[in-house]
């Protein structure tokens, strides 16, 4: 059947439309897959310059901690920091402002082509305005005041840098570009950096004030322990150690003023550079002696020993001089309160507490005994004796104590001490010692005085045997303690 003439014409009406529908499908689809390829194209560039963005800032904060942690003078730190931000931010002018006690602002500027510093003196009003200020656009003409005429930039941001929660400065940049969001973020966190940075050099600075000031007056580690970590107090286990010149007035009156100072200058070089090189320090001179504290401020666990071992090594130092020096030591071990004590006007570190108190009265127990060395029970138990000879002395209430405390006596074993002709340290007068405290004092006094007999020059052989004949005859009660009213 052949088509009419009417259907022939649709026919073709069809095919037309199919045609120019088809063209626009296909003119459809190639706008898109071109957008398509254009956005692909736009994300990854905006991928890679993410990247690089963050490279740069990744970088840009390294350099800066490094030149933080190269510990240079302050303008060098802060001018190295600038010209790192120039990099960072080509074609921008970079200003720090740095807040003065004083109330000025010191400007630190640097720019591609020179830098132009000052001090600026501005009102509360223009500070406040500063201050407030954290965010930038197009400049504002009030902050002008703050910047240079080459830093008068079309656009300006500043960062103010906080530090103990005071202003303490601000980072300004500005340029003919407006900056990106994501730039402003990390100024932001490099101001923060600077502030971190700028403190602790002024801390360092005040340090090193104190430093020079102190240095000669105070021992450099309890100098440098206040200034890293300040105790206002705690309680430590510690060894405190007195010595005391004997014969001293009578040397003195020898001497002279001007000769007496100097010879106890160099007693007393002799024994800090001892008692340093053992691990404590001299804590105050009580004119003729001193007190020393060992276990503190560092805590060790062998403050006993080193007490002990440092008052033999001066005992041993001082005998032999060409003018021998006697001297009397006390040694105690326990608890201490150390920490920064004082007035308003003056605070020392020190130690406080019946441990320093029971080394004092045991160092003036050594004038019965004449024994040059004395140590409580408690620093005993601590100590290895084989380089120490050591003999015991009994349980002693001394002056203004309550509680008992066992006493011995130690010296060197290496030493070449004239005592060890004149004294007995030899299990004979252990014996003697335990019929004493045991109240045999009939035996007691057999024994020592056969002990004078060989040692009449040992003041404790003495002592002991006079205690013991007046006990004989007295007939009191006896708990097995000395008690001494006399220090």
């Amino acid at each position: 059947m052949v088509p009419s003439s009417a259907t022939h014409t649709v026919l073709i009406v069809l095919g037309i439309l199919v045609s120019a529908g088809l063209a626009v499908v296909c003119a459809v689809l190639k706008r898109a897959l071109s957008r398509a390829v254009q956005d692909r194209d736009a994300l990854r560039s905006r991928h890679e310059s993410f990247i690089e963005e963050s490279s740069r800032q990744i970088q840009s904060f390294a350099r800066i901690s490094a030149i933080i942690a190269s510990s240079l003078e302050r303008d060098q730190l802060l001018s190295q920091i600038l010209l790192v931000l120039l990099d960072y931010l080509p074609g921008t002018a970079v200003r720090l402002l740095v807040y003065q006690r004083d109330g000025h602002l010191e400007r630190i500027g640097s720019s591609e082509h020179h830098a132009e510093s000052g001090l600026l003196k501005p009102t509360d009003e223009n500070l406040f305005n500063l201050i407030a200020s954290t965010s930038g656009g197009k400049r504002n003409p009030e902050w002008d005041l703050f910047l240079d005429q080459e830093a008068r930039r079309l656009y300006a941001y500043n960062f103010p840098f906080i530090a103990e929660e005071q202003f303490k400065g601000s980072l300004i940049v500005t340029g003919n570009e407006p900056l990106p969001e994501r730039t402003r973020l990390f100024l932001g966190d490099i101001a923060a950096l600077i502030a971190s940075a700028h403190q602790n050099v002024l801390t360092n600075r005040q340090k090193e004030k104190i430093s020079e000031q102190f240095g000669k007056s105070v021992d450099p580690r309890i100098r440098d322990h206040l200034l890293s970590e300040p105790e206002p107090g705690a309680l430590r286990q510690v060894s405190v150690l007195f010595l005391d010149i004997r014969n001293f007035t009578s040397r003195s009156e020898e001497l002279g003023p001007e000769r007496t100072v100097a010879f106890l200058n160099e007693i007393f070089t002799d024994c800090d550079a001892i008692i340093r090189s053992r691990g404590g320090f001299i804590n105050k001179f009580t004119g003729d002696g001193f007190m020393a504290v060992f276990g503190a401020p560092e805590q060790t666990e062998t403050h006993p020993c080193d007490a002990v071992l440092a008052a033999a090594d001066m005992e041993r130092i001082l005998s032999v001089r060409d003018t021998p020096v006697r001297v009397g030591i006390g040694i105690a071990s326990g608890i201490a309160l150390a920490g920064t004590i004082g007035s308003s006007s003056r605070m020392e570190y020190t130690v406080i507490g019946d441990t320093v108190n029971t080394a004092s009265r045991i160092e003036g127990l050594s004038k019965f005994f004449g024994t040059s060395i004395l140590i409580s029970g408690a620093t005993r138990e601590k100590l290895d004796l084989s380089n120490l000879d050591a003999r015991y002395f009994g349980c002693f209430i001394l002056k203004g104590k309550e509680k008992p405390v066992k006493i011995w006596g130690v010296r060197s074993k290496t030493a070449e001490n004239r005592d060890r002709r004149t004294e007995c340290w030899s299990g004979d007068f252990s014996d003697a010692i335990d019929s004493y405290f045991s109240g045999d004092f009939c035996t007691a006094e057999q024994l020592f005085g056969t002990l004078a007999q060989k040692y009449s020059a040992d003041p404790a052989v003495r002592w002991f045997l006079g205690r013991s004949k007046a006990r004989v005859h007295s007939g009191d009660d006896w708990d097995g303690i000395e008690r001494l009213s006399e220090k």
